[in-house]
């Protein structure tokens, strides 16, 4: 995971219900003009098997080079997505979204050429036609496979298909009165605990949407292959550029701890108090930014924590599903017995924090208006 970087499920939400539109677009694109799926290589690889016992070995190899084009796209997300990491930017997903998109611009050229039949080589356009998308669906898949830490795929759905699956039964099984029968099973279903009512109501819901969002994707492709087959990538990649000057516009926050920030205030509390302030990233004096995820973050406490105190202050919550993201946070802690002290929250945040009810998993003498006030109710609660 990314820990504090790592993207919130409603960030990842949408980012791949946004991408699996353009999955199924360009899979139906390269399959109406090159012959081949490239948002996946299930097919090829089986493929692959046939065209070897069958001995057509020119088909083979252009399948084998389908296939390793794809997995060096994954491989090239990997290495981006770390890069970003690496040099803690405020989204991880900017730089592999910008080589996609260049990608799928040089795919609408190759694809001119192909459809203009080359006039050098007509099969080697047609390779690059299929290799350079395959490589753009490699690296996007890789990329959302990466930030939502596994839990979605968008240039395929027989994944997708299967967790609706996993996560329906657990559904049935819990409404159906059968609670102790489907924790007891969960771990041979594949479902992790999180995925149990209501939790996995949200990720059917999602994953429903994913998989409607890529047979949308495949009708429009098909209508731009029809009517402007030399222009029909462009939406594609306009849409790619819209979803990285939203990001950029809206960048994650990110949590850092108070000793990173020259504060001294730990060193007067007991061992197992972890104190953090979340930081927005600041444009044109404007406090702004995303909620990282808070459940990632919470894995990486030491395991002696006790008691943590955030420190929101120089965030501006108002979007009710950032403070969606802190109540997931504070459940998590509280499911650990870790007490949480938030401080910094103004009356609009306390609002917000009424309607989520997160008021109701911590304390209201730990909901603070400043980190200031922490150190009395820290020692209170340690005495």
């Amino acid at each position: 995971m990314f820990s504090n970087q790592a993207h919130s499920f409603q960030v990842q939400a949408r980012l791949a219900i946004r991408l699996s539109w353009v999955g199924g677009y360009i899979n139906a694109l390269t399959l109406l003009l090159c012959g081949r799926a490239t948002s996946h290589v299930t097919g090829s690889v089986t493929t692959i098997g046939i065209d070897f016992a069958q001995g057509k070995y020119g088909e083979l190899f252009f399948l084998l080079a389908l296939v390793l084009t794809f997995s060096l796209g994954a491989m090239l997300s990997g290495l981006l997505t770390e890069y970003g990491r690496a040099r803690y930017w405020a989204s991880i997903y900017v730089l592999p979204m910008t080589v996609q998109a260049v990608l799928l611009s040089l795919a609408a050229i190759l694809t001119k050429l192909h459809l203009l039949g080359g006039q050098h080589d007509p099969d080697f356009h047609h390779l690059l036609a299929t290799l350079v998308p395959a490589l753009a669906m490699g690296l996007q898949n890789g990329t959302i496979t990466r930030i939502s830490g596994g839990v979605v795929r968008t240039t395929h759905v027989s994944g997708v298909m299967t967790d609706i699956g996993l996560n329906a039964a657990a559904l049935l099984l819990r409404y159906m009165g059968k609670r102790e029968f489907a924790e007891l099973r969960q771990r041979q279903l594949g479902i992790e605990a999180s995925q149990t009512a209501p939790g996995a109501a949200s990720r059917l819901q999602l994953l429903s949407c994913v998989a409607g969002s890529f047979l949308v994707g495949a009708v429009l492709g098909t209508y731009a292959d029809l009517n402007f087959p030399d222009w029909a990538f462009v939406p594609a990649v306009v849409f790619l550029i819209f979803l990285i000057v939203v990001d950029i516009r809206t960048p994650m926050g990110r949590l850092r701890t108070h000793h990173e920030l020259g504060g001294t205030l730990d060193e007067k509390l007991p061992q197992g108090v972890q104190i953090f302030h979340l930081c927005p990233n600041r444009r044109d004096g404007v406090r702004t930014g995303r909620l990282p995820n808070m459940t990632a973050w919470i894995d990486d406490l030491p395991p002696n924590t006790h008691t943590v105190v955030l420190d929101i202050e120089e965030m501006d919550i108002t979007d009710i599903n950032d403070m969606l993201e802190l109540r997931a946070g504070a459940v998590k802690l509280k499911s650990a017995q870790v007490k949480m002290i938030l401080c910094g929250v103004t009356e609009s945040e306390r609002t917000l924090i009424r309607t989520v009810g997160l008021n109701n998993l911590i304390q209201e003498e730990r909901i603070l208006g400043s980190i200031g006030e922490a150190e009395g109710v820290i020692m209170r609660a340690a005495t």
